[in-house]
Protein backbone atom coordinates (compact mmCIF):
# COMPACT_ATOMS: atom_id res chain seq x y z
CA UNK A 1 0.00 0.00 0.00
CA UNK A 2 2.84 2.85 0.64
CA UNK A 3 4.45 1.84 -2.55
CA UNK A 4 0.80 2.76 -4.40
CA UNK A 5 0.71 5.93 -2.57
CA UNK A 6 3.95 6.98 -3.53
CA UNK A 7 3.85 6.07 -6.93
CA UNK A 8 0.34 7.19 -7.09
CA UNK A 9 2.01 11.12 -5.33
CA UNK A 10 4.51 10.75 -8.28
CA UNK A 11 2.12 10.30 -10.71
CA UNK A 12 -0.01 13.23 -10.04
CA UNK A 13 2.95 15.58 -9.26
CA UNK A 14 4.21 14.54 -13.02
CA UNK A 15 0.66 14.82 -14.57
CA UNK A 16 0.59 18.49 -12.47
CA UNK A 17 4.06 20.08 -14.26
CA UNK A 18 3.09 18.66 -17.30
CA UNK A 19 0.37 20.63 -17.16
CA UNK A 20 1.45 23.54 -16.17
CA UNK A 21 4.61 23.23 -18.55
CA UNK A 22 2.10 22.51 -22.03
CA UNK A 23 0.12 25.37 -21.06
CA UNK A 24 2.99 27.93 -21.58
CA UNK A 25 3.72 28.61 -25.07
CA UNK A 26 6.87 29.06 -24.82
CA UNK A 27 8.05 26.17 -22.74
CA UNK A 28 11.29 24.66 -24.57
CA UNK A 29 12.91 21.60 -22.44
CA UNK A 30 16.53 22.35 -22.39
CA UNK A 31 19.60 20.91 -20.86
CA UNK A 32 20.50 23.97 -19.61
CA UNK A 33 21.24 24.35 -15.55
CA UNK A 34 17.92 26.33 -13.83
CA UNK A 35 18.79 29.50 -13.02
CA UNK A 36 16.51 30.02 -10.25
CA UNK A 37 14.86 33.60 -9.81
CA UNK A 38 12.85 33.54 -6.42
CA UNK A 39 13.56 32.09 -3.30
CA UNK A 40 11.54 29.26 -3.52
CA UNK A 41 12.40 28.23 -6.60
CA UNK A 42 16.11 28.68 -5.17
CA UNK A 43 14.93 26.72 -1.98
CA UNK A 44 13.49 23.25 -3.76
CA UNK A 45 16.88 23.43 -5.69
CA UNK A 46 19.24 23.33 -2.66
CA UNK A 47 17.11 20.90 -1.65
CA UNK A 48 17.28 18.62 -4.45
CA UNK A 49 21.12 19.24 -4.67
CA UNK A 50 21.55 18.19 -1.45
CA UNK A 51 19.43 14.91 -1.92
CA UNK A 52 21.25 14.08 -4.95
CA UNK A 53 25.05 14.23 -3.20
CA UNK A 54 22.98 12.41 -0.76
CA UNK A 55 21.98 9.87 -2.80
CA UNK A 56 25.60 9.87 -4.98
CA UNK A 57 27.52 9.38 -1.93
CA UNK A 58 25.29 6.43 -0.52
CA UNK A 59 25.76 4.95 -3.94
CA UNK A 60 29.05 5.39 -3.78
CA UNK A 61 29.25 3.03 -0.73
CA UNK A 62 26.64 0.48 -2.07
CA UNK A 63 23.94 1.60 0.77
CA UNK A 64 21.17 1.19 -1.35
CA UNK A 65 18.55 1.82 1.11
CA UNK A 66 19.57 4.88 2.51
CA UNK A 67 20.10 6.53 -1.15
CA UNK A 68 16.34 4.97 -1.76
CA UNK A 69 15.31 6.84 1.29
CA UNK A 70 16.82 9.99 0.34
CA UNK A 71 14.77 9.98 -3.13
CA UNK A 72 11.66 9.01 -1.61
CA UNK A 73 12.08 11.85 1.40
CA UNK A 74 13.24 14.31 -0.97
CA UNK A 75 10.05 13.40 -3.21
CA UNK A 76 7.43 12.84 -0.83
CA UNK A 77 8.36 15.48 2.11
CA UNK A 78 10.10 18.27 0.19
CA UNK A 79 8.68 18.22 -3.59
CA UNK A 80 5.29 17.31 -2.86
Amino acid sequence: LVYRTFCNKMWQATKFAMMKWSARKDFVPSDEPIRATNVMDRWILSRLANAIATANHSFEQLELSTAADVLYRFWWEELC
